[in-house]
């Protein structure tokens, strides 16, 4: 969370994988971040410190310490036998005598506290104290990562190759956890969504390539891959949703598939069906049923006349459509001016052989 500083997002721009998107204010967790460093570095030292064990300057200091205090507790210890005899020959009080046997005692502890420390410089650093410092230098190093990371968080960049489709944010503008920066698109593949009745969606075949028209380029074809059947179905429309990759193309930087396009596909079926196919154009809508008319031809050498044959649209393939109805394979039937026929009608074919399906 945290104030916007940067915006970066533009509507309608690409934008790479890792792209900034916008940043926020971070003055915060520099903050925490310089003091953790800081931290860090001293225990880094600290622990440097320990593994490099005692300098041999520093025990021949504490040798020498120790060798002057040896010497000033013979002195000490001399003062004492003095002190006694001339207590036994009347020329000093007790209380003189027992004045010098406590600095006698207080030499003899220093001798002892600075054998002690000699023997501790020679042993060098524990082991335990080694792996304590060592301990708490990997927190430290945790608590540094910690704070790094959150300042890269700080940084919104964009997940994937994209184009950006909606701003979400401004500079100024407070971001909690979650918020939404920008709407990036991912248009390196579409997805081209059909949905297939229930009773064909067994029939569905995944492996073969399916064909795909666009509608703002009915000109072109495509060629998708990769189909996928979502077994989550309309309960309403008893479709299934099935989804086929297609790869995009760039035109002068823009993709040329853009989402909420509509698209025709033709699929093939795992299942091999025979099926009567004839011209789109031939169909006649606008009654109650489709209907085409089929040219019988005159047996007496006369012209031809058409009949209206009811018929039920099935798949399409192409400019053909597969039907059911009553027509018979080579049968000829309408394909321009069909509208405004009406049964038993004479025709003349321009070219019959075209017309036979």
């Amino acid at each position: 969370a945290g104030e916007v500083v940067e915006y970066l997002a533009e509507v309608g721009k690409p934008v790479a994988r890792g792209a900034v998107l916008a940043r926020l204010r971070t003055r915060t967790v520099e903050i925490a971040l310089a003091g953790a460093t800081a931290e860090l570095r001293r225990r880094d030292a600290a622990l440097a410190e320990l593994v490099a064990g005692t300098r041999p300057q520093e025990i021949t200091m504490a040798k020498a310490r120790l060798a002057a205090a040896r010497a000033d507790l013979v002195y000490r210890n001399w003062a004492v036998d003095q002190a006694d005899r001339r207590m036994s020959s009347g020329a000093s009080s007790e209380d003189e005598a027992k004045l010098v046997r406590l600095e006698a005692d207080r030499s003899a502890a220093n001798v002892s506290a600075l054998e002690a420390e000699v023997s501790l410089l020679e042993e060098g650093p524990r082991k335990e104290d080694i792996e304590q410092t060592r301990q708490q230098l990997a927190t430290q190093q945790e608590t540094v990562a910690a704070l790094q990371d959150e300042l890269e968080r700080h940084v919104v960049r964009a997940p994937f190759d994209g184009f950006v489709v909606r701003e979400d944010t401004e500079v100024g503008a407070w971001l909690t956890v979650g918020a939404v920066v920008a709407s990036i698109a991912a248009l390196k593949e579409v997805e081209v969504e059909v949905p297939v009745p229930e009773s064909f969606i067994a029939e569905v075949d995944l492996k073969s390539p399916v064909a795909i028209r666009l509608e703002a380029f009915p000109d072109d074809r495509y060629e998708g891959d990769r189909t996928v059947v979502i077994p989550s179905g309309d309960p309403r429309a008893r479709t299934f949703p099935v989804r086929i990759r297609l790869e995009n193309v760039l035109v002068d930087g823009a993709p040329r598939f853009m989402s909420g396009m509509s698209a025709l596909v033709t699929m093939t079926s795992s299942r091999k069906r025979s099926a009567m196919l004839i011209p789109k154009d031939a169909i006649v809508l606008g009654g109650a049923q489709p209907t085409v008319y089929v040219v019988d031809p005159s047996e007496g050498g006369g012209p031809s006349t058409v009949r209206a044959v009811p018929i039920t649209i099935g798949e399409a393939i192409g400019d053909e459509v597969a039907v059911v109805g009553a027509i018979k394979p080579g049968q000829s039937v309408v394909t321009e001016g069909n509208e405004r026929l009406r049964p038993g009608q004479a025709v003349i074919s321009a070219n019959a052989s075209q017309q036979d399906r």
